[in-house]
Order: C-alpha cells, then sequence, then structure tokens
C-alpha cells in the first residue's frame, strides 16, 4: 500500500478506505507490523498518526535478475539525463 503512493505516510483511515477491512483491522495489523519494525508512526493529533513504510518494496525476482544483470558501466547519472530533455 505504501509503495503505491506518493504520500510520505498514510493514515489508517485512508488504507482501510483502499481494502474491504475496517480501520480498526487496519490498525491493528499496523501495530503488527510496527513490532516486526516494518512501519513506523507519528502521532498527528490527539486520536490520529501517520503511518509509513521503514522498508523499501521487494523486487520481483524478474526485475531484479534484470537489475543485476545490467552493466553498471553503461549507467548514465539522472541529472544528465534532465539536462538532456530539459534541452529539446
Amino acid at each position: 500500500m505504501f509503495d503505491a503512493t506518493d504520500d510520505p505516510f498514510l493514515t489508517a483511515s485512508e488504507i482501510a478506505n483502499q481494502l474491504p477491512v475496517s480501520r480498526q483491522a487496519v490498525h491493528h495489523r499496523l501495530e503488527q507490523l510496527r513490532e516486526k519494525g516494518l512501519v513506523d508512526k507519528k502521532k498527528t493529533g490527539a486520536r490520529g498518526a501517520g503511518w509509513w513504510a521503514t522498508v523499501a518494496p521487494r523486487l520481483a525476482p524478474d526485475v531484479a535478475e534484470r537489475a543485476d544483470a545490467v552493466d553498471r558501466e553503461d549507467a548514465v547519472a539522472l541529472e544528465s539525463l534532465e539536462a538532456e530533455f530539459d534541452s529539446a
């Protein structure tokens, strides 16, 4: 869920709105994930909290294999690509 958004954090209600479960069920699961160190939270008010993932999503096996096979010598810096597209 966290890797499908550009938001820096999500509330339990926002997550529950995307799933067929209650906000309370999402909150319970988020607390379990927090105990495992996979997510963290910060209180945003008297009763609210923002949650975010503390680990990056895993690549699919075929994507990871392709990434490992890339010749790093052929890599181009992001700044170079941005400059090239900005000048076009």
